[in-house]
């Protein structure tokens, strides 16, 4: 197809997509396939039906870029999957992650305008732009930036006056109301299936047994070469690591340099960092929800706790039962005393 028809397909294509997952597919491998002739072109006409289109349309434009920078990233890093480069050119062009990095302001901007129309977009947009930045697709500093953004925008609208007279509500027909409904449903079950996701190494490496997390600290070669006299030194030159660190740099797959594995990181060790630092110490309330787990998982101890705390409540206090003899065997009757 010459460039002109590819660009009528392409807007094709965006003028008929929707939440589900094939017509995002749809879109992201014809843009993927004549990104080296028309990339530039394409990226154009995103960037036209998201200022033409409604707020729905503007919502799907921005999951179809979250799905097309993860394919782009994908070819990219995979071996003899490249994006093709343009002919008679020996520059490599830039790649769909650099288009949206460069206008994500603007994308935004269109997707959650700034007026209560915009709330409609603003969760789902927040929740792209996180996605972004915990599988660093993008620069975390831009997206932070873009995210500032958008809280600010939300607070401000949050603060206004709500007139009785908005007018809000009335762009929207019935129909476009339950297939939003529709879709937003479709978007959150996706957003739910790829949060568990990880990359798969596209590196080629050679098929070996699983070797054990204590057995990896031994693949370093500067670490397995170290004196064990050397650790017990406190004035070692070695300093300390978070475990996610020391793990990236001693793990060395077979087949791959360790220039690679220095300069990408482990998905599931980004996971982790930042669980870490978003999880608060253990107080008073987490005590409160452990005991209350405790007795939804085992209601007979808990109902045992509580009668033997029952029974501690109707005994007497300790001077009554010196007393009276609480105790110390069974009591001897008057007339048992007599004989005696």
């Amino acid at each position: 197809m010459d460039p002109f028809e590819v660009r009528m397909q392409f807007l094709s294509n965006l003028r008929k997509l929707n939440a589900t997952q094939s017509s995002i597919q749809k879109a992201v491998g014809f843009a993927i396939k004549y990104f080296s002739r028309c990339g530039e072109d394409l990226w154009d006409c995103i960037l036209e039906e998201c200022q033409k289109g409604s707020l729905n349309v503007r919502i799907n434009i921005l999951y179809l870029l979250d799905s097309l920078c993860e394919a782009s990233v994908h070819y990219q890093q995979g071996p003899g999957l490249n994006l093709p480069a343009a002919s008679g050119s020996s520059r490599k062009p830039a790649s769909y992650v650099e288009y949206v990095s460069r206008d994500l302001d603007q994308i935004v901007q269109l997707a959650v305008p700034d007026n209560r129309d915009g709330l409609v977009n603003l969760a789902s947009a927040r929740q792209i732009l996180e996605s972004w930045r915990t599988k660093r697709v993008l620069d975390p500093a831009v997206v932070d930036q873009v995210v500032l953004t958008l809280d600010q925008r939300r607070e401000n609208l949050h603060s206004q006056p709500v007139s009785i007279k908005s007018s809000s509500t009335t762009e929207f027909s019935k129909d476009e109301i339950l297939r939003r409904f529709e879709e937003d449903r479709e978007r959150h079950k996706l957003l739910r299936q790829k949060r568990w996701f990880l990359p798969i190494p596209t590196q080629p490496a050679s098929h070996q047994q699983p070797k054990l997390a204590t057995a990896l600290l031994l693949t370093n070669p500067a670490m397995a070469n170290q004196n064990p006299s050397s650790s017990s030194n406190p004035n070692s030159s070695v300093s300390p690591t978070s475990p996610s660190q020391s793990r990236r740099d001693s793990i060395i797959m077979p087949g791959t340099s360790s220039s690679y594995h220095h300069g990408a990181e482990v998905a599931l060790d980004i996971e982790f960092d930042q669980a870490w630092e978003t999880t608060s110490d253990w107080n008073e309330d987490d005590d409160e929800v452990a005991l209350e787990e405790n007795a939804l998982c085992f209601p007979m101890d808990v109902h045992s706790q509580q009668y033997q705390q029952s029974q501690q409540h109707q005994q007497p206090p300790p001077q009554q039962q010196a007393r009276y003899g609480y105790g110390q065997g069974p009591s001897r009757s008057s007339d048992e005393m007599d004989l005696s």
